[in-house]
């Protein structure tokens, strides 16, 4: 486990870092598994799991479980305020002979 600070400037340990993550890309497959529990949290510890993502509403609950693990917290879209929701070009959805194999 490496040493890390929070963004409240806590001292914790961690599994991985971004500088980590972004060194293996390409050359070795982490694993990431949602899980919005504390009991999911602490399963996906056991199991060894890479990363954990889950919804921003549960980032308390699954640290309980587990705060070791890299975490991506997803806001859904309708948590969003309205002036945060752009999009640069319009959404058009990938046709199946489009999809990047």
């Amino acid at each position: 486990m490496k040493n890390f600070y929070t963004w409240t400037a806590q001292p914790v340990k961690r599994s991985t870092s971004i500088a980590e993550l972004q060194a293996k890309k390409g050359k070795i497959k982490s694993v990431q598994v949602t899980a919005n529990t504390a009991e999911e949290a602490a399963a996906a510890a056991e199991a060894d799991f890479d990363m954990i993502i889950c919804n921003s509403k549960n980032v308390e609950a699954v640290r309980s479980g587990d705060n070791t693990r890299f975490l991506t917290a997803s806001i859904p879209l309708p948590d969003l305020p309205p002036q945060m929701i752009f999009c640069a070009k319009p959404f058009v959805p990938w046709r199946q002979e489009q999809m990047p194999s």
